[in-house]
């Protein structure tokens, strides 16, 4: 018996390594791992800059899968001004 997770693989759909709703010409997770690679990079900061840009990218996505999946793109939109505060907030007490 196949499993549900290699049903869903074979049918061309992998929820969990490669979600249609990330699937572009350059996934999200390439471009952050591109832009956050410096060693000399302050940790922290990368790590919120990171959530930024994750939520951006859904909030752009959100016409999409992610909309039927009840993500609207203000949430995103809030979570990434939040994340972006919090850096601006940090960056700021330095």
């Amino acid at each position: 018996m196949t499993s549900p997770i290699e049903a869903m693989r074979q049918a061309g759909h992998d929820p969990v390594n490669k979600p249609r709703h990330y699937q572009h010409a350059v996934e999200p997770i390439d471009a952050f791992e591109a832009w956050y690679a410096s060693e000399s990079s302050d940790p922290v900061l990368c790590a919120l800059l990171w959530q930024v840009n994750k939520y951006l990218v859904r909030a752009a996505q959100s016409r999409g899968d992610k909309a039927k999946q009840g993500e609207p793109a203000l949430r995103d939109l809030k979570k990434a001004a939040w994340y972006l505060q919090r850096a601006i907030w940090r960056e700021e007490r330095r």
